[in-house]
């Protein structure tokens, strides 16, 4: 290194007379690499104090007994606190060098290791008790051992001195707070990975280690987020409550991202408006582009399987409604009269409509739809019902005959029916007189009732 000064603090085979004066100076000439090439090693002082205070051991090393300082600011009236104390970085460079930390005898009360200092005060110790071969992290602020690795095991205990698994965690109560990581049998694909098995809770040590790969004796907590508008649901989504005034979607993240990953989602709101699950892009829900929930306390759970999202359990309520005409309805003769419902029995999911005496679909699927017509009649009368499917009839007419004057008349129609949303039932009868000579018109005043429930897989 032409042109350069190395200074090196040399602790090697040097003897210095305890006789000899303070504040000589020494310069050394060294040659390296090779001669001429000069660099000079200057010691002003070798020491703080008023003696040299080295001696010779047997091995054929030096060392000082007193305190060294490196760096800027040491002087006789402000020596070294330590034993070394440095100013400035210490560099350990590569090629074998090593920080060495060691003690001498077994004085338990000390540790071998590293202490860090804040305002002169020690904080943390790293390092391990003379006499024991542990590796310690203490605070020395709360006089606790806050993390412990056994080195014949190397089990890592948090909060405990005497780990059982390769992770255990102590909280303030060990009955109620313990995590314990345990290895499980290696996997076939793949011997020289383990499984893990993760337990939570009171109980769990070596010879009783948890049953599954993750084991929970005690309570889950989850995520519960309520939402009133439209939402993005993500990572820090778990249990989503839609407390909705009016149509909102809550939209998903890509499957193919989140693979394994679960959600719940329930309508919390007291109406009708609708609550879309909508995946991302063109992926699917259990088969179709979207999901809704129409009514209070509809849930449902899902999971990504990697590609598209998939139903694993739903509490979606069944859609059902039921109209009624209660006041008697003047039903002409020889004219096909629409009921004019007046009453709304029942309704799940927003179905009916008494301004329209329609029932209009909202969610596709097979329902159940049952109609009937009562009315009292004179003898050769007849009374027809039929259901209309979106303007157009759907069933042949469902014909009584009157028998007697007055008498009740009840005509009924009932089947199973594969159903659109939009789609809309309503419900028709007229009266007339098999006698076709008999063309008075007379009115009758009949009674009616259409109901359809939803057929849930």
């Amino acid at each position: 290194m032409d042109g350069h000064v190395i200074i090196i603090v040399v602790l090697a085979m040097v003897w210095l007379a305890a006789s000899v004066a303070c504040a000589e100076t020494i310069e050394l000439v060294t040659y390296y690499p090779t001669a001429p090439t000069q660099d000079i090693l200057h010691v002003n002082r070798l020491t703080v104090g008023s003696q040299y205070n080295a001696e010779q051991p047997a091995d054929g090393q030096a060392f000082i007994y007193d305190r060294v300082g490196i760096g800027p600011g040491f002087t006789a009236a402000d020596p070294p606190s330590q034993r070394l104390e440095v100013v400035g970085n210490v560099l350990a460079n590569a090629g074998g060098t090593a920080l060495f930390m060691a003690s001498r005898g077994d004085n338990v009360s000390y540790y071998n290791g590293l202490q860090l200092l804040t305002n002169s005060v020690v904080q943390w110790t790293i390092g391990s008790r003379p006499g024991s071969e542990h590796l310690q992290v203490y605070s020395d602020a709360d006089s606790a051992v806050r993390l412990f690795i056994q080195q014949g095991t190397g089990n890592i205990g948090i909060g405990t001195t005497t780990p059982t698994g390769r992770l255990h965690v102590v909280g303030t109560d060990d009955a109620v707070s313990n995590v314990l990581f345990m290895p499980g049998a290696d996997t076939v694909a793949n011997p020289a990975i383990p499984q893990i098995r993760v337990g939570i809770g009171p109980g769990f040590t070596i010879a009783n280690p948890p049953a599954s790969t993750l084991q929970v004796e005690g309570s889950l907590g989850m995520a519960v987020t309520v939402v009133a508008g439209s939402v993005a649901l993500n990572e820090t989504h778990n249990i989503v409550l839609c407390n909705n005034g009016g149509a909102m979607t809550v939209g998903l993240p890509p499957a193919a991202q989140n693979a394994g990953r679960t959600y719940y989602i329930k309508k919390v709101s007291n109406n009708v408006a609708e609550v879309v699950i909508d995946p991302n892009g063109a992926e699917g829900i259990d088969g179709q582009l979207t999901l809704s929930l129409y009514v209070r306390n509809d849930a449902v759970r899902i999971v990504s399987d990697g590609a598209n999202w998939n139903v694993i359990s739903d509490e979606i309520r069944p859609h059902t409604a039921k109209m009624t005409r209660e006041a008697p309805q003047l039903i002409p003769g020889w004219a096909q009269t629409g009921i004019d419902f007046d009453t709304e029995v029942f309704d799940i999911g927003d179905l009916a409509n008494i301004g329209t005496d329609r029932i209009t679909i909202r969610r596709t699927g097979r329902y159940l739809v049952t109609a009937i017509y009562t009315t009292g009649l004179s003898p050769r009368w007849e009374a027809e019902l039929q259901v209309w499917l979106n303007g157009v009839a759907i069933c042949a007419p469902r014909i009584g005959n009157a028998t007697v004057s007055n008498t009740t008349l009840s005509v009924q129609w009932s089947d199973v029916l594969a159903l659109n949303a939009g789609d809309f039932l309503q419900l028709k009868v007229e009266q007339y007189s098999k006698n076709a000579a008999e063309t008075v018109n007379i009115a009758w005043n009949g009674f009616a009732g259409m109901t359809i429930t939803e057929i849930r897989p």
